[in-house]
């Protein structure tokens, strides 16, 4: 090969393919590398690097190969895009429910873990009230903000490094919301952010681990352990409630995980 002549002094342009193509090394002829296809040679030399324009370049229809012209390059990259802008929404969709499950199981775990590391302080958790509970297990929880508000219900907020929050509240029984995005009392995209738990002891819950503290399931004659009746009555996990209390059980009761058919 000699310039850019061949097979017979027919001129033509090189396809993608046969620019970065993989040959023997030890055959006649060896693909470009990309340093190469766009070096700069002394052009009295016997090899000389292809312009873009040449690689992309429009030759006559006789020649054996065409190249790709600036017409079908556009409108491939605007396929490409169509397809990203379609596709997009669903992967940081199916990342934002991955991240949204991953720090509610984390939660339910530490939080677990803070109770037995109580007892040992303070003997088996089935003893304890519901105001004793948050005392003796916010200690043991990696806390940079702790609020008492003195309320009627007792309320204590706590905030977590790298961010959540939880609040710990006597509602005829010891509630516990967690808020993953740290805004406690904020209800926005509550079935995303806003997940309620309770303290098993006091609330005779049925359908539940063997941990003190649990998915809130209050109202038993609405659970019945199917994730269908999660999705009626007052504290429904259903799209736009204030107060989606259950979906934290139905995120549980899926392993974890946010499925396809969950009111995101």
């Amino acid at each position: 090969m000699k310039g850019n002549k061949l097979m017979g002094n027919k001129k033509r342009a090189f396809t993608l393919a046969e620019v970065f193509s993989v040959h023997p090394k030890g055959g006649r002829k060896q693909a470009f590398t990309l340093a190469e296809v766009f070096s700069v040679h002394p052009k009295g030399g016997r090899k000389q690097a292809f312009t873009l324009a040449e690689v992309f370049s429009v030759h006559p229809k006789g020649g054996r190969n065409q190249a790709f012209t600036l017409a079908e390059v556009l409108i491939t990259l605007g396929i490409i895009g169509v397809v990203a802008a379609m596709t997009l929404p669903t992967l940081i969709q199916k990342h934002q429910k991955n991240t949204v499950a991953t720090k509610l199981e984390k939660f339910y775990s530490t939080i677990n873990q803070a109770v037995r590391m109580a007892e040992i302080e303070y003997g088996d958790a089935a003893s304890w009230t519901v105001n004793e509970l948050p005392r003796y297990v916010i200690p043991h929880l990696n806390a940079t903000k702790i609020e008492e508000l003195h309320d009627v219900h007792d309320t204590i907020n706590v905030y977590f490094v790298g961010g959540g929050a939880v609040t710990f509240s006597n509602y005829s029984g010891l509630d516990i919301v967690y808020y993953i995005n740290g805004q406690i009392g904020d209800t926005k995209n509550a079935t995303r952010n806003k997940f309620a738990f309770q303290f098993k002891k006091n609330s005779g819950l049925k359908y539940q681990n063997n941990n003190f503290i649990e998915p809130w399931v209050a109202h038993l004659d609405i659970f019945d352990g199917t994730i269908e009746s999660l999705t009626k009555g007052t504290y429904a996990c259903a799209k736009n409630s204030v107060n989606p209390a259950y979906c934290t059980k139905w995120i549980q009761m899926s392993g974890w995980k946010i499925p396809d058919n969950y009111p995101w």
